[in-house]
């Protein structure tokens, strides 16, 4: 991890060295006048004394458990600590250039050598710390290890399972052979459907309402909005032929590499540069019962936070009260400068008229209602974007498979589970029925074993099921996944003084992080009894 530069020569001026002996001998001098080194400790304690103390109790409360437990740390692996950091800040931050990192230094009145010598007591200290964590490591984190490698109290079972999935990717209901077979037939079907839906257009029929009935893509439950953000998503012939239609026009059968699509051009996004402040009232995060009762708590809450503002609030002492945007509530409200389609494309129609330095009304987005306190706009004639709805319809594999599977793929999940226990429960071996049928790619090829099942590995209907099995028995389980046939195979158990050992070999390879230092050195000031004296001199003149 690259360390900061600044951050090393604040640990370097705010520790210091420890003295190696006592000394009267001047610190320096001004015009040959010596600075005393009392006067200079005087005002070194007067400036930094309080946190330095704290840091240097720190060193000497590690430094003394360290010493307790026999914990030695040779010079050599703390030149060996202090040579790494050196390279790696010279590297990360001066391009492997010594002499930068030499010049940089020299503006803090410090020298490469008496860095390296600030650097070693920390080095040590932090090598103490790990030596002691590492020695006599925390119970809570061996026996926290003990669980995720043995299970809860020690117990893992060992089970076999077939998956049968529920996911339209990885379900095997549909295959790629069976979508060949009649791709073009497929695509030919598509055509007719949207050339027959264009039909209805062209006699007056609602484009959104067609939509959100056929389409399979994004934006179907709104219409087949796009909004302006349309480019990229279905390639170049797409984007040209919305670009070459008028507002209002739709377009012939256009083709893209997932699907069919007809494109309406809705109208056209204003360029702009907005600032403002907002407030937010969320449906979903809206305490009440039935959606429709969580609608109207929102709007009567947005309603009366506008009521207020009106009255004479401040926006940002209302805002700060009530808004349900965790990023603008804080600072009341405020949104900065943004640009369009940072609220939704319904607040966008809003704010292209709203008079600046007025309030809009409450504007439904997708989420739930935004109030808008518009404080400067400038439109961008440069930026504006046509707003496009679309009505898709899937031709490629894996929209086809998930058109043909649609609701029923549960129910169908659930029967094979079904069928493939009862064959089991006839005889079939487990593991080569799993190997042939499970839609487990980690398992399938080990025949459905599982050597060591750690709970919620699949979820809680899975566990269930396994607690109530007895060795040797079968059962279905329906977890997120899909629906499973499981085989509980056996239980091991595990003595956890027998594997400690093991466990705390293991927790000493890992590498010590700087929270376990500090909550070694947390624990360390809460055993010893610290008092504080420093009352240095108010005069601290050469």
């Amino acid at each position: 991890m690259r360390t900061s530069f600044s951050l090393i020569i604040f640990a370097i001026l705010g520790c210091g060295t420890p003295s190696k002996g006592p000394t009267t001998a001047p610190v320096g001098t001004i015009d040959d006048d010596p600075i005393s080194r009392e006067a200079f400790t005087n005002a070194l304690v007067a400036e930094q004394g309080d946190a330095f103390f704290r840091r240097y109790v720190d060193r000497l409360l590690v430094a003394r458990a360290a010493e307790s437990a026999k914990i030695a740390i040779s010079d050599e692996k703390v030149k060996a600590a202090v040579d790494k950091e050196a390279e790696r800040t010279i590297k990360g931050s001066f391009g492997g250039q010594q002499k930068g990192f030499e010049a940089k230094l020299a503006e803090y009145g410090l020298s490469f050598e008496q860095w390296r010598i600030n650097r070693h007591v920390s080095e040590r200290h932090r090598l103490l710390a790990e030596g002691l964590l590492k020695s006599s490591p925390d119970e809570g984190a061996v026996k926290g290890l003990f669980e995720r490698r043995y299970g809860k109290d020690g117990v893992r079972r060992r089970i076999s399972h077939v998956l049968v999935s529920t996911n339209p990717k990885t379900a095997r209901f549909y295959t790629s052979a069976q979508y060949g077979a009649e791709r073009e037939a497929l695509a030919a079907r598509a055509r007719t459907r949207l050339e027959t839906l264009r039909g209805q257009l062209e006699k007056g029929a609602n484009f959104a309402t067609l939509a959100k009935a056929h389409s399979e893509g994004k934006g179907a439950s709104d219409g087949g909005d796009l909004g302006a953000d349309w480019t990229g998503l279905f390639g170049r012939p797409f984007e040209d032929a919305v670009q070459a239609a008028d507002v209002g026009g739709v377009s012939q059968v256009l083709a893209s590499k997932k699907g069919l699509h007809l494109a309406k051009v809705t109208g056209i996004r204003k360029g702009a540069r907005y600032r403002g402040r907002i407030i937010f009232s969320s449906v979903v995060a809206h305490k009440g019962g039935t959606p429709e009762e969580k609608e109207a708590g929102a709007l009567a809450k947005i309603k009366k936070a506008r009521a207020d503002v009106l009255a004479g609030k401040a926006f940002a002492e209302v805002a700060k009260a009530v808004s349900d945007d965790p990023v603008t509530q804080p600072r009341g409200g405020d949104l900065g400068e943004f640009a369009p389609g940072r609220l939704g494309s319904e607040a966008d129609a809003v704010l292209e008229s709203l008079p600046v330095k007025k309030l809009s009304p409450p504007i439904r987005t997708k989420t739930g209602f935004v109030l808008v306190y518009l404080e400067e706009r400038e439109f961008r004639p440069n930026r504006d974007k046509k707003t496009v709805s679309h009505i898709f319809l899937a031709t490629d594999f894996s929209g086809v498979k998930k058109r043909k599977l649609g609701g029923r793929l549960d129910g169908l999940a659930k029967a094979k589970a079904e069928g493939l226990l009862a064959r089991l429960r006839n005889g079939e071996d487990f593991g080569k029925l799993a190997r042939a049928e499970s839609d487990d790619e980690l398992t399938r090829l080990s025949g459905g074993s599982i050597p060591t099942y750690r709970p919620n590995l699949f979820g809680p209907g899975l566990d269930g099921v396994l607690a109530k099995l007895e060795q040797g028995r079968m059962a279905v389980a329906k977890t997120k996944r899909g629906h499973h046939v499981v085989r509980l195979d056996g239980v091991v158990r595990s003595d956890y003084a027998v594997v400690r050992p093991d466990l705390l070999r293991e927790l000493s390879l890992k590498q010590i992080s700087k929270p376990q230092v500090e909550a070694l050195v947390k624990r360390l000031r809460a055993k010893a009894k610290i008092v504080k004296s420093l009352d240095a001199p108010t005069s601290t003149t050469p």
